[in-house]
């Protein structure tokens, strides 16, 4: 059986929401074994033991989580990856061009020595006054990836 590992960096819990129910997808419906990694608590030396990845990364003033980012620079040579990050600015139409183009085309051409199999920016969470958060995530976008996602894995 193949190993999948969803491996993500957060600052809002926004990604590590979308991290947790791509891994729930992938479980359920596709029967994938999947482990399921907060970079920020956990290193991820040796890659070897997986075929699939999703990587996530949550933005702030326009950047990746480091942790995040220094795992695009891993060997994902013969493996699958898919790419996911969570932005307000993807959440928002007019602004979701320009937060795909510059937070996920831009990164990967810049990082990865492979083409992933999917990518896409999602909406993300940001922080309000009196312990409220705005959110534009949605969940359906979020669920018809991870399937197409849990469709490209399943494939040979």
């Amino acid at each position: 059986m193949s190993k999948t590992l969803v491996a993500y960096g957060t600052r809002y819990g926004a990604t590590a929401e979308v991290a947790k129910e791509i891994a729930r997808i992938l479980e359920e419906q596709y029967g994938l074994s999947v482990q399921l990694i907060d970079l920020s608590l956990q290193k991820i030396k040796d890659i070897s033991g997986y075929d699939n990845f999703v990587l996530g990364s949550g933005i702030k003033s326009g950047r990746w989580t480091g942790k995040a980012k220094r795992f695009l620079r891993k060997n994902f040579e013969g493996k699958r990856l898919a790419v996911f990050v969570c932005s307000r600015r993807a959440g928002e139409p007019d602004l979701y061009d320009y937060a795909l183009d510059r937070y996920v085309k831009k990164v990967l051409s810049k990082y990865l020595k492979v083409q992933p199999v999917a990518f896409e920016a999602f909406g993300g969470r940001k922080p309000l006054k009196d312990n409220k958060f705005y959110d534009n995530r949605d969940w359906t976008k979020i669920r018809n990836w991870a399937k197409k996602v849990g469709e490209l894995f399943s494939s040979k």
